[in-house]
């Protein structure tokens, strides 16, 4: 009970990584979860009244998701060719999952989102850690098949901003540790964050907003900057 306490207000610390989606997708009434994989992310940001659609290409992961009860119906079918009409979803959420597609395949899907998409895409990978080809549970879904950087993002039409200390969230980092390590590295990077910012080169993960109605995201905004510095944010 304790730690599912304190990992639900780890993730509304500002800076972190539920906060930030959260942040990003506030007043979106309908919602794509594209590649929602177990609907565990879903389950960390979803506010009351969202409609929100789970797409992904596992139909076992979607029954998991299904049992959460948080998504409104469910998808089978692949990222490149998404099976909606234009401007179907006021937003488009991607956590996590272009890394896990070849590039050329991860590209038509981040045009695929915007084509889907009224306002904004939104979409969170690793920062450069390269393919991965195997996985603890051997799950072919999950290999990472391509990698990202700031830059290559941004040519896309995104804002970028980093997501998490590499010390804290690489590969390796102190907060993918068991509790209480884990616990206590994403505090202390949440506080870095709210300080300093996470510059896009030196984060473990990058967080790009597409714009498709020339509003700003939060990020650019100004309404979160880091107290110290600039180099939590990029613009185009």
């Amino acid at each position: 009970m304790l730690r599912v306490t304190l990992n639900s207000l780890l993730g509304r610390m500002p800076l972190t990584f539920s906060w930030w989606l959260r942040r990003e997708l506030d007043g979106a009434t309908s919602l794509l979860d594209a590649g929602c994989g177990d609907g565990a992310m879903a389950r960390n940001i979803a506010k009351p009244g969202q409609w929100i659609v789970g797409l992904d290409i596992d139909p076992a992961k979607l029954s998991t998701a299904r049992s959460l009860g948080v998504h409104a119906s469910f998808v089978v079918a692949s990222l490149d060719r998404l099976p909606f009409r234009d401007a179907s979803f006021d937003q488009v959420l991607s956590c996590e999952v272009i890394e896990h597609l070849a590039k050329e395949a991860a590209l038509l899907a981040m045009n695929e989102f915007a084509r889907v998409a009224k306002h904004r895409v939104v979409v969170t990978t690793p920062n450069g850690e390269g393919a991965e080809p195997s996985t603890a549970d051997h799950d072919p879904h999950m290999e990472h098949k391509c990698e990202w950087s700031a830059s290559e993002i941004e040519s896309l039409g995104f804002s970028v901003t980093g997501l998490g200390a590499r010390w804290a969230w690489g590969p390796q980092g102190r907060a993918r540790r068991p509790f209480p390590v884990g616990s206590i590295a994403t505090v202390a990077s949440a506080l870095v964050g709210v300080v300093f910012g996470h510059d896009p080169a030196t984060s473990a993960g990058l967080l790009g907003v597409r714009r498709l109605d020339g509003s700003a995201s939060d990020h650019e905004s100004g309404r979160w900057f880091p107290l110290v510095g600039s180099k939590g944010r990029r613009r185009l």
